[in-house]
């Protein structure tokens, strides 16, 4: 519950456009609870259903959204941890907001997962299906999974080759397969860094459309 309180207390104060306001936390049940403001909007995951890959535009749009909300959130230093299609927003005000932050990857997860008494998910970076942390490495690899399933309407699978979104969507730029390839690298060490980093890769990939 501490490590829960210090999370909630640096997402109170998190300057971002795309973060949900924390309204009320606490303890129900020796369970720790938070209350967020409701988004009227509709999840990625949504709008994935009825489409085989979003416009091309949209998709580097909310790309930059989320590496920038990822940018402020590690600076407090925190890792989402729980980066998915189903907490990613667009808002009836155009701006995308990003759920579930930084509050649901706690060391028992990260057992589960290793045990395999929890199933992995294509957003979770291959240390942390082997029960490892998760950290803002884990985050722009969950980015990568997204980037690639917003543009092909595809899941990525678990432990995927060089992803080639090209392969299965026309008029794509290399420069795009290359920045997932680089968010979706097996080794943290070799994978995008930072928000900084990510977000000159969505602009090189601007530019090459131009």
């Amino acid at each position: 519950l501490k490590r829960f309180k210090g999370t909630v207390d640096k997402l109170s104060g998190l300057d971002s456009p795309n973060a949900v306001p924390v309204l009320a936390y606490g303890e129900h049940q020796n369970q720790a609870i938070v209350v967020q403001e409701f988004i009227e909007g509709r999840t990625l995951s949504e709008m994935l259903k009825e489409s085989a890959g979003l416009q091309l535009n949209l998709v580097l749009d909310i790309a930059k959204q989320i590496g920038e909300y990822l940018g402020a959130l590690h600076q407090v230093g925190i890792a989402h941890g729980g980066l998915d299609t189903t907490g990613i927003v667009l808002a009836a005000d155009g701006n995308i907001k990003v759920m579930n932050v930084g509050l649901s990857h706690g060391a028992e997860v990260s057992k589960l997962l290793a045990s395999k008494k929890l199933d992995a998910r294509p957003f979770d970076a291959p240390e942390v299906r082997e029960g490892g942390e998760r950290t803002p490495r884990s985050d722009f690899y969950a980015l990568g999974a997204i980037l690639f399933q917003a543009l092909t309407g595809e899941t990525l699978e678990l432990d995927p080759k060089v992803p080639n979104s090209r392969s299965q969507r026309t008029g794509l730029l290399p420069e795009l397969d290359e920045l997932m390839a680089k968010c979706l690298h097996t080794d943290p060490s070799q994978r995008v860094q930072s928000s900084a980093e990510f977000l000159n890769g969505i602009e090189e990939v601007r530019l090459g459309m131009e």
